[in-house]
């Protein structure tokens, strides 16, 4: 077992802990091993330990993952953790990333906007434009029915 790993469960613990005396949650429970999907942490020490590059990351004692789709993890992120785990036979990677604050330029909208909430349509503003409710849409009614059945099954 990794010192690393060992080190997060006990932050974790003290996390739970400090959220249960300040009421925030109810007490801790204890998990046994054996039920936990398998976790590894690996927190960022020297700038070598977590790489991020166009699609994939290096993670420490792993190495290069591919990531799913192109742009999940900002260029101009900096990495500080990350948590390897296993879900239903697949593994998957949690980066924890800082990023700078970037700065949001809003126009001034010197007028007001009305939104009216209906049954036909989802909503309606004042300027004209409508949103149609996506609930009936086709392709939702086709996912429900196919969800409908195969919950029966």
């Amino acid at each position: 077992m990794s010192s690393k790993a060992v080190k997060q469960a006990i932050m974790n613990g003290d996390k739970a802990f400090k959220r249960f005396f300040k009421g925030l949650s109810q007490f801790p429970r204890y998990k046994k091993k054996r039920n936990q999907d398998v976790k590894c942490y690996f927190p960022k020490n020297n700038k070598t330990d977590w790489t991020v590059e166009r699609h994939r990351v290096k993670v420490p004692t792993i190495g290069w993952v591919r990531l799913k789709e192109y742009g999940y993890i900002p260029k101009n992120a900096t990495v500080k953790s990350g948590t390897v785990y296993q879900r239903a036979g697949r593994y998957y990677v949690s980066v924890l990333c800082e990023l700078e604050e970037m700065e949001t330029k809003l126009a001034l909208n010197k007028t007001g906007l009305g939104i009216d909430l209906g049954v036909k349509d989802f909503a309606t503003r004042s300027d004209g434009i409508v949103h149609e409710n996506i609930n009936k849409t086709i392709k939702v009614k086709k996912i429900e029915k196919r969800l409908k059945r195969e919950q029966r099954s």
